[in-house]
């Protein structure tokens, strides 16, 4: 795979490992872009795009990224060492790992992301989808152009055959770490008001235009999973009118 080119005329379509430093000031479209260019205006998707607002610290959020990153690896976490994050040491060894692009974690509760990603495994083999990610390629960067745009987008799993043929598919993998219970009506509206149904479109796009003879076999699964106990793992294929709408 990766950091080469996937053998097109176009020497930027590729997959990568991370993002090339090229691309880092070249404008593409993301999915959390086209979601705010269809769901508000360009004037908004491009605000997001040039100039976006800081976020500010938000514990929930960021144990749900922590979690993410363990399960795809853990190459970017931080490990602090401290009860909470209420003493002057803690923030700042907090926001010096923000600052360095990387997730800070209590030490704590790096404990607790072990437990839950037994859930997340049992759940992935009673599917028949533990073997695809554990031989999957992780967080891996697509590169395409689509209708002359230049896209971008990170898959947190990509399972590719070894050898194309009719009967063999491409998988993608895309975990999503909520502090909702997931339920199929909740997990199905958070795919229309997060966007998610554009960006399975879109990476499905991806695979496709990198690797067109897997044109229609690829097949998108989404893995919903709450940080609380009791740790419910919802996978949801999308297919129908999700896959119509994104």
């Amino acid at each position: 795979m990766v950091d080469s080119l996937a053998g097109s005329a176009d020497l930027r379509k590729g997959l990568y490992s991370s993002v090339p430093e090229w691309a880092k000031t070249m404008p593409m479209l993301h999915q959390s872009v086209a979601k705010v260019l269809v769901s508000l205006s360009p004037l908004h998707a491009w605000h997001k795009a040039f100039s976006p607002e800081p976020e500010k610290f938000d514990d929930a959020r960021n144990f749900g990224q922590v979690c993410h990153s363990l399960l795809l690896g853990g190459k970017n976490l931080v490990i602090v060492d401290a009860p909470d994050w209420r003493t002057a040491a803690a923030k700042e060894q907090r926001e010096a790992a923000l600052a360095d692009g990387k997730l800070p974690v209590l030490a704590r509760r790096a404990e607790e992301v072990g437990k839950l990603l037994i859930h997340v495994e049992a759940a992935l083999v009673r599917h028949g989808l533990f073997e695809a990610f554990r031989d999957s390629q992780t967080e891996v960067t697509a590169i395409w152009k689509s209708s002359g745009v230049w896209c971008q987008g990170t898959m947190d799993s990509l399972s590719l055959p070894k050898k194309f043929s009719r009967k063999k598919k491409g998988l993608i993998l895309d975990f999503k770490f909520t502090g909702v219970a997931a339920t199929l009506k909740t997990c199905e509206r958070r795919c229309i008001e997060l966007g998610y149904d554009i960006q399975e479109a879109a990476y499905r796009e991806a695979i496709q235009t990198i690797f067109p003879k897997l044109a229609g076999r690829v097949k998108s699964v989404f893995v919903f999973v709450e940080v609380d106990p009791p740790h419910v793992v919802r996978i949801m294929p999308f297919a129908g009118s999700m896959r119509t709408s994104g």
